[in-house]
């Protein structure tokens, strides 16, 4: 939970603080310009989550999941501390954006290994009828990031307005961060090794994970992708981009309109793992049925 908690605190920050990081390294006159080259920045950390799950399920499939959650919270929460530190546009010119858009590429690749081998692990590791409600735990982990980074980012917001002279309050955020992957170090450190093992076999390296999964099971393959790209939609537009929305055009202020968003968050968060525990009874219901039906006549 505290890797996800990392991991979702460090990537929902960037998107509810995304007004002033428009304005420190997107300084166009147009204040909605600066607002989208913030998001591009955001939307190219999303680009890179296919690829971060890819590779580093790949290294979790060879080398086994305690060495990807491991890599992932190192690399997350350097890059996360880098941001606090990054001079802007005003210090450093155009490679203010240019760097900014290199760590936001960093965490993509981070979160996309992240969420796949933390839920993997997990589950893998859980008795055959809990598993709906272990895997609960890392949607816990980072909706409580969303919660963690969407309430700094209110509290920044609202210190900001209080004491404009001192610009520099947007970095702490992103520095207490590292404070939070120290702490998914050393827990993650103690993870044991048992659930999926990686077979170290000739025969097992002959294909890569990824393309056997898609020549083995194609029909879910593509039915879990729909699924997670409909889910990844709608969980950021309610949860990252209407924040903002509302106190650019709704005439909402903007740590009202954070606010407001962490208090539905931890609404939500009562839900996933009543959801986890539901998915658990209904397998148990449907696999009853199943063996049933094979012994009617």
């Amino acid at each position: 939970m505290i890797g996800n908690v990392l991991e979702w605190y460090d990537f929902g920050l960037y998107g509810f603080l995304a007004p002033l990081i428009g304005a420190h390294f997107f300084p166009f006159a147009n204040p909605i310009a600066s607002l989208l080259g913030a998001y591009a920045g955001f939307a190219i950390g999303f680009a890179m989550r296919p690829i971060g799950g890819m590779i580093l399920g790949h290294i979790g499939d060879r080398l086994g999941r305690r060495m990807v959650l491991l890599l992932s919270v190192a690399r997350m929460g350097a890059a996360t501390v880098l941001i606090g530190v990054l001079p802007t546009y005003r210090q450093i010119g155009i490679w203010a954006p240019i760097l900014l858009v290199a760590i936001r590429l960093l965490q993509g690749l981070s979160v996309g290994g992240e969420f796949t081998g933390s839920v993997s692990y997990l589950i893998e590791t859980a008795p055959r009828n809990r598993r709906g409600f272990a895997g609960s735990f890392a949607n816990i982990g980072s909706e409580g990031g969303y919660i963690l980074s969407s309430a700094l980012a209110a509290g920044t917001v609202v210190l900001l307005e209080r004491h404009a002279a001192a610009p520099w309050i947007w970095r702490l955020p992103f520095l207490a961060g590292g404070v939070l992957a120290v702490l998914a170090w050393v827990f993650r450190r103690q993870l044991t090794r048992s659930g999926y093992e990686p077979d170290h076999s000739q025969a097992a390296h002959r294909e890569l994970p990824l393309m056997q999964a898609f020549s083995e099971s194609p029909r879910a393959m593509a039915l879990l992708m729909l699924f997670t790209w409909g889910y990844g939609v709608l969980n950021y537009l309610t949860l990252v981009f209407l924040p903002t929305f509302a106190s650019k055009f709704g005439g909402i202020g903007a740590g009202a309109a954070l606010t407001v968003n962490s208090a539905l968050q931890l609404a939500a968060v009562a839900l996933i793992p009543l959801s986890g525990w539901i998915t658990d009874r209904s397998c148990a219901v449907v696999s009853c049925c199943s063996r049933c039906s094979r012994s009617w006549p």
